[in-house]
């Protein structure tokens, strides 16, 4: 017996050196560098195994008047080259993402900047941002899924089309006035917010083109502020919406 067990461990072990063996050999890595004017800022490796972060990019690379756009694997591009050639900073880095622009085994970024003025925000339909602090906002999921389909027939009432719908988003922020801010800002997208109070602005830095105080609570929530973000018509119809008695419904 005591042959047999020995024979079978040792068999085990052959399969399992041969299984990382081919383990390794699926494992190709690709060395990432990320550049700012220059310099290297960055270096990781990514393969199928694991993934590398973009760093976020240090403010004095940035110029007066200037905002950093994203990286891109394009070191001549420009905005007229779509904004979906962008990364984010802090953006996930996946090996099967960049494989096919390695050479020799090396993937390179560079940093992007564009003036101030310049729109480099996502293109979507509609979105609606929502203050994901039930206490503060008098907002949480359970009214959020009965604002949805309350929505999506007054947009529809207005002419949305199926395919405006399929790009129609309603995204909660959570946090502190101050971290909600700088993920809108992030973001760059949100038409619409609701949910905040009148500091949004001089507490979380989001410029708006117009806003109002809700006439009526939140809920438990006082002194609740609408926000339109980004001129659009369908965004201005639905900051027209947020005043409606059938939008307070879903306090009821």
């Amino acid at each position: 017996m005591k042959k047999i067990a020995i024979v079978f461990l040792g068999l085990l072990s052959i399969i399992a050196a041969s299984s990382c063996s081919i383990m390794r050999g699926l494992e190709e890595n690709l060395t990432i560098s990320v550049r700012a004017k220059g310099d290297l800022i960055f270096s990781g490796v990514v393969n199928s195994f694991n993934n590398a972060i973009l760093p976020k990019i240090d403010p004095s690379y940035i110029d007066e008047g200037m905002k950093f756009a994203g990286y891109t694997i394009d070191s001549d591009w420009n905005v007229e080259k779509g904004i979906d050639l962008l990364y984010k900073q802090g953006g996930l880095i996946r090996y099967k993402d960049i494989k096919k622009f390695a050479y020799n085994g090396n993937v390179e970024f560079f940093s992007q900047f564009v003036t101030q003025d310049t729109d480099i925000a996502e293109k979507h339909y509609l979105v609606v941002g929502w203050y994901n602090k039930i206490k503060t906002s008098g907002l949480d999921d359970k009214r959020i899924e009965k604002l949805t389909p309350l929505l999506t027939n007054f947009l529809v009432s207005k002419g949305a089309t199926s395919e405006d719908l399929s790009d129609f988003i309603i995204k909660g922020y959570e946090g502190d006035v101050g971290t909600i801010g700088g993920k809108i800002n992030e973001d760059g997208y949100v038409d619409v917010f609701i949910g905040a109070g009148a500091n949004l602005k001089s507490t979380g830095g989001v410029n708006y083109i117009d806003r109002y105080a809700a006439d009526k609570n939140y809920g438990d929530a006082t002194k609740r502020y609408v926000y339109l973000l980004r001129e659009k018509p369908v965004a201005r119809l639905v900051y027209d919406y947020f005043s409606s008695d059938e939008f307070y419904s879903i306090f009821e």
